[in-house]
């Protein structure tokens, strides 16, 4: 059941990359979804089988969050919910079923997010976060456990930003940022946490940008550009490193203007102005790079703005 999940998985990411019309890819997922059935409904309903089945659920639903289809990912999101809470009524210490559960919980979360219902996705994030704070104490060791950990801080974050909750917010993005110093410091050659903890600076500079905050988002904002730096230089034909340097540098800019520096905020417009250049010149086609160029252009015509 694994496996054939696996090949469907494989099927939609191609679909997706090759711009294959998603009614076609939705046909594909729907006509995968007979088989699976088959198997979970006609097959001993033994615990293993259940998780198996809510394990396929989430994938379906990952699959369905792809092509844009809302209601089936939440239908296949629920179901797997409802599976995986029984399954942990009946074996409370296996912790997988646990862990898929706070997975679940964030889909659905995910979804009502895309529904435009963030206040009600909050409780799901919460749910998820509870299930990951448990077992990230548990073992302590388990990196896995305590990235996913952090992740659930930082979807809290952004719902709460969203609802304007500011200083909420702000807490939850730093407690996913000690998480993420951590596993970073752990292992400082994982290119995954460096930038995870990147994102983590960036998102705290936002919100303290937004309460006014100046010289600390600043500050974030210069060791989220430190960062980036460096992974952008071990990997200089990976376009999106290169991209989210050329956004921070739009950030660190943007904030020394605001703090009357304008010769410093000319410089960090001129740095991602040179990046988004030269990603506009290895691909014209791509629109949107196209109009990150066209946006440091702006800057720089009025950089006292």
């Amino acid at each position: 059941m694994k496996t054939a999940s696996g090949i469907v998985d494989t099927a939609v990411q191609q679909a997706e990359k090759y711009n294959v019309p998603r009614r076609a890819t939705i046909a594909l997922l729907t006509q995968a979804e007979g088989p699976f059935a088959g198997m979970a409904k006609y097959g001993r309903q033994t615990p293993e089988l259940r998780y198996r089945k809510a394990w396929m659920l989430i994938q379906f639903a990952r699959n369905y969050a792809i092509v844009g289809d809302t209601g089936k990912e939440k239908a296949r999101a629920l179901e797997a919910q409802q599976l995986l809470s029984a399954l942990i009524k009946e074996k409370p210490v296996d912790l997988n079923f646990q862990w898929e559960l706070a997975a679940v919980n964030d889909a659905v979360g995910d979804v009502l997010v895309a529904r435009g219902n963030v206040p009600g996705a909050l409780p799901s994030y919460r749910d998820g976060l509870a299930i990951m704070e448990r077992l990230a104490k548990s073992d302590p060791d388990n990196a896995d456990w305590q990235r996913d950990l952090s992740v659930s801080y930082d979807r809290i974050g952004s719902v709460l930003v969203a609802l304007g909750s500011l200083p909420e917010a702000l807490h939850s993005y730093r407690d996913g940022l000690t998480i993420r110093e951590g596993l970073a410091k752990s292992d400082p050659s994982n290119a995954g946490w460096q930038r995870d903890l990147s994102v983590s600076y960036e998102r705290i500079g936002s919100v303290l940008v937004a309460q006014g905050s100046l010289p600390e988002a600043l500050h974030s904002y210069r060791d989220d550009l430190t960062i980036l730096e460096h992974l952008a230089k071990s990997d200089p034909g990976n376009t999106g490193w290169q991209l989210d340097l050329a956004v921070v540098h739009s950030k660190v800019g943007i904030t020394l203007r605001k703090m009357g520096q304008t010769t410093s905020a000319r410089e960090e417009f001129v740095a991602g102005r040179t990046i988004m250049a030269t990603l506009a010149e290895q691909n014209p086609g791509r629109a949107d790079w196209n109009k990150g160029l066209a946006w440091f252009d702006n800057q720089l015509a009025s950089p006292s703005r």
